[in-house]
């Protein structure tokens, strides 16, 4: 009798968790179909511009992005940057608003997150390529729609909370569990063909920040001395 009922419970453990992958690549799917994923994962490159607001500033945001894994970011503001610099799996900063005259190189911890946001691939896709775990966790209402979340891990990130809009398969909120940050994406607009939030809201224990893309162009000829790593 004992092992008839380990043996039901095993059955059921299994059958829950095909269950629960299948409704994971279903959910990722139709996301990657909505965003147009087959295009952007052709791209190779991108180049976006827009402005930060934070603490009543407004700041300049430009960022190259070149496959594999190449990024450039920089915030200007009266005539100072911060400059972020990724190449594949290394990469440095050098905020002069901090009064940085040198670059800094990146820790361990600061490559993984990075590496995510260099992917020249969608934030979702972005994980997939970095062996991300997916869990479906169920539907929860968000901003007063259905979302169908999701629960992820990332060697190096640790455990990150996903909501893709159950009505249009577009990401809305990613929240980092350890990190208490909370990613939010509005506004999303076709460009191309491929569809990107223009509109980001961050919130954090440090404060919050709203970012507003103003362009976003494909294609474009980079020099790799851009994604330089100093040392």
């Amino acid at each position: 009798m004992k092992k008839h009922i380990q043996f039901v419970f095993i059955m059921v453990f299994t059958i829950s968790y095909l269950s629960s992958a299948q409704t994971v690549d279903n959910i990722l799917k139709e996301h990657f179909k909505v965003i147009n994923q087959d295009k952007i994962s052709n791209l190779t490159s991108k180049t976006t511009k827009g402005i930060l607001y934070q603490n009543g500033f407004e700041v300049d945001l430009y960022v190259a992005q070149k496959r594999a894994d190449k990024m450039r970011q920089v915030l200007s503001f009266n005539g100072q940057n911060h400059t972020v610099v990724f190449n594949q799996n290394n990469g440095w900063e050098q905020n002069q608003f901090a009064g940085h005259t040198q670059p800094q190189a990146f820790n361990d911890a600061q490559v993984a997150s990075i590496k995510i946001s260099a992917n020249l691939d969608s934030r979702i896709k972005s994980y997939v390529n970095n062996n991300a775990a997916f869990e479906y966790i169920g539907i929860e209402l968000l901003e007063n729609e259905e979302h169908y979340k999701l629960k992820l891990e990332t060697q190096g990130i640790g455990e990150e909370h996903v909501w893709i809009n159950k009505k249009t398969y577009t990401l809305t909120q990613i929240k980092n569990i350890k990190s208490n940050v909370v990613t939010l994406f509005k506004d999303y607009k076709t460009v191309n063909g491929m569809l990107f939030p223009h509109e980001t809201h961050i919130k954090s224990p440090a404060g919050e920040a709203k970012i507003i893309i103003t362009s976003i162009e494909f294609n474009l000829d980079m020099d790799d001395v851009l994604f330089k790593i100093k040392s």
